[in-house]
């Protein structure tokens, strides 16, 4: 919403280049820090309310009011990270590595700590570095904050952190009504703490096969709780931000998957919580069969992964696993986010795309960028390609505060000599003579709040360096590494596809009428390739073509990776159009696959209504608004399906409770562009 007075910034159109020349108009939009989507998904994608009002209760537009859900469910669907097709559905022309296609379990892990028994002085060092604390059990996290920093006002709700007497971790959403009473606190539980805390910590709330992240994190720099990245006040998400297979890879040593189901786990998640040594070394079982045998082992005939004596590519794609984030990393047929091996290129498992090293004009940077601005340094380039992660960061310590500056300059001085520097004496000692002041100088992240990072450029002079992000009307999308010269020409279509969907759905912009021909020659080469159908299937419903639409995504619903995907796309597609033995069937059994999907129950609930069910109905829409109580609209259909059936002191109370809550949401919306003034600041 805007301001009153202010008007609304220009829309520019811009264009997509990439490498094989395919140019797509885009129109841009301008993104806050905290953008309300999520995967790439965003409102703005939503298919025509026409026809919603259809088999409505009589007397009202509830069925209008409860389909105004489907502005915020499952809107651009098909954006999420690409769901792995089933082993068997490998095409010939795909590269073979049977190794990314066995779980890491059967892999002969022994995890870190039989690495330990034998290199005990790394693995000590190693336990102060951020990833060896990357993910953990919330009970191994000691509060570090205090009461007064335990609140974040949002419009018309709030968030709290509360701690029990047992040491649990509690994260609240709280609404009081124009009196300061209490109209509703729902608490979730915590179970991880990601992060090392050096930044920042999020938390992670487990409920069966899924996780999900809290809108809360602590920021150790700032020293406060405040929304999570991508958060904005009063979220519609809440606490149901779905946490994905492409975070846990990154983020923990080793995952138990639920088999290769896309974003589903076993009760037990973490087979090793926080990355270890296998992680970046491969498993070690064979090394250590080999060792503990007693015959002598030559260093070739040792399984184990020495990421120094790679390649260069395979060495930087060690690290570029989890450091190299872009506009797109996109799986490769087949593949999963944990396929990944220590000595694999990381193009045996993604095929990545990007925009660039995306320095804005107020010298923020987008957080994980860290590769791009690296190889856009001169250093690199002037390395012919050879300088990499490891040349200045030792991946099993991270120096102290006191030895940053001396640990670092060295580094430089593997390559430049002192007397290089043509700063004065004095100039260089009010700096500690620390070279990265003054050529890697930190910068504020644009997309992560109180959060910043050295610049990866290495620039000679930052004062006079121009913005990186282009202010011309052109954005260049390319394969990183050149990777499509190695891809056949369908797979590189499908993930060119797939880069531009990413990029168009989180500026808002539908894909351009064209967009299926890159598809086409996917389809013909792999018909079952469940990311080009629900992009498929994605691509017609935006253009509201929802016969079209419908048929892409029953044919995803059978590849259980992309199952969920599909079949929410269903339950929207099938009622919109009052099919609605079809889309309860979908509704039933995306509640399966997550039970406390407040907007599943939901719709479920004015499902059964117009089926002639309306006890069902309302039952359905009560058990919604259990999950989630800041559901207005299903509030004001149960109110008036109480109503209809008679069922008079129910609906006074539910209507006294909707009222009580409206009147907040209205004074909030008066008093939010006053500085300093909350609705719910008693």
């Amino acid at each position: 919403m805007q301001h009153a007075g202010s008007r609304r910034p220009a829309r520019r159109w811009t264009t997509i280049v990439t490498s094989d020349s395919v140019e797509i108009p885009v129109r841009d939009r301008q993104l806050g820090k905290h953008a309300s989507t999520e995967h790439g998904c965003s409102s703005d994608n939503s298919p025509s309310r026409s026809g919603l009002e259809r088999g409505s209760i009589p007397g009202t537009n509830a069925s209008l009011l409860i389909a105004a859900l489907l502005l915020t469910l499952f809107s651009g669907c098909g954006t999420k990270s690409p769901a792995p097709a089933p082993v068997t559905q490998q095409k010939p022309n795909v590269p073979s590595d049977e190794a990314a296609w066995i779980p890491p379990g059967d892999l002969g892990y022994v995890g870190s700590k039989t690495c330990a028994t034998c290199h005990a002085k790394i693995a000590e060092t190693f336990q102060t570095h951020p990833m060896a604390n990357s993910i953990k059990n919330v009970d191994e996290v000691v509060p570090h904050d205090n009461e007064l920093t335990r609140r974040v006002d949002g419009i018309s709700r709030f968030y709290e952190v509360s701690y029990a007497e047992d040491g649990k971790l509690f994260h609240h959403e709280k609404m009081l009504d124009v009196d300061q009473n209490l109209i509703f606190d729902q608490a979730l539980q915590m179970h991880f703490v990601v992060g090392s805390g050096r930044r920042a910590h999020a938390y992670l709330h487990q409920q069966g096969e899924l996780l999900f992240q809290s809108p809360l994190n602590w920021y150790s720099e700032a020293e406060k709780w405040d929304l999570s990245p991508g958060y904005v006040k009063d979220d519609t998400r809440r606490f149901r931000r779905r946490v994905t297979d492409e975070c846990l890879a990154c983020h923990a040593g080793r995952v138990a998957t639920s088999g290769r189901s896309l974003n589903r786990y076993r009760s037990t998640v973490f087979e090793e919580m926080s990355i270890g040594c296998e992680n970046c070394h491969g498993a070690g079982g064979h090394h250590v069969a080999l060792h503990e045998s007693g015959k002598l082992v030559e260093r070739v005939d040792d399984p184990i992964v020495n990421p120094s004596r790679l390649p260069h590519t395979e060495r930087e794609s060690v690290c570029n696993q989890c450091h190299l984030q872009a506009t797109a990393r996109v799986l490769r047929p087949g593949r999963s986010h944990f396929d990944f091996r220590p000595g694999m290129n990381l193009e045996s498992i993604w095929t990545v795309l990007d925009a660039g090293v995306d320095i804005a004009k107020d010298g923020q940077t987008r957080a994980v960028n860290h590769v791009q601005q690296m190889r856009a340094s001169r250093c690199y380039v002037a390395s012919q390609g050879q300088l990499g992660c490891i040349s200045c960061h030792n991946p099993h310590q991270v120096p102290s505060p006191a030895e940053k500056d001396a640990f670092y300059r060295s580094r430089c001085y593997t390559c430049h000599n002192k007397d290089d520097c043509t700063e004065s004496q004095d100039a260089r000692e009010l700096h500690s003579d620390a070279c990265r002041i003054c050529h890697m100088p930190d910068k504020s992240s644009n997309n992560v709040s109180h959060v910043t990072q050295s610049d990866h450029r290495i620039m000679r002079r930052h004062e006079t360096l121009e913005t990186t992000s282009s202010p011309s009307e052109e954005v260049r999308l390319e394969f990183f590494d050149g990777a499509n010269k190695r891809l056949t020409d369908w797979e590189s279509s499908r993930a060119l596809a797939t880069a531009i969907w990413f990029y168009l759905d989180k500026k808002g912009s539908p894909a351009p009428a064209s967009f299926p021909e890159l598809l086409k020659p996917v389809l013909k080469a792999a018909p079952n390739d469940e990311n080009a159908l629900t992009l498929m299937g994605a691509f017609f419903r935006q253009r509201n073509a929802r016969a079209a639409a419908r048929d892409y995504f029953e044919r995803a619903k059978t590849n259980p990776a992309s199952e969920e995907t599909a079949v929410g796309s269903l339950l929207t597609l099938n009622y919109l159009d009052s099919r609605w033995a079809a889309a309860l069937l979908c509704a039933d059994r995306m509640i399966e696959l997550d039970p406390q999907g407040a907007r599943f129950h939901s719709l479920r609930a004015d499902i059964l209504q117009q089926s002639g069910r309306p006890e069902e109905g309302i039952a359905a829409a009560q058990q919604a608004l259990q999950l989630d109580p800041t559901l207005m609209p299903v509030r004001e259909w149960l109110v008036q399906a109480l109503a209809n059936a008679n069922r008079i002191t129910e609906q006074h109370t539910e209507q006294r409770l909707r009222d009580r809550m409206q009147a907040v949401i209205d004074a909030a919306g008066k008093n939010k562009d006053v500085p300093g003034k909350s609705r719910q600041t008693p």
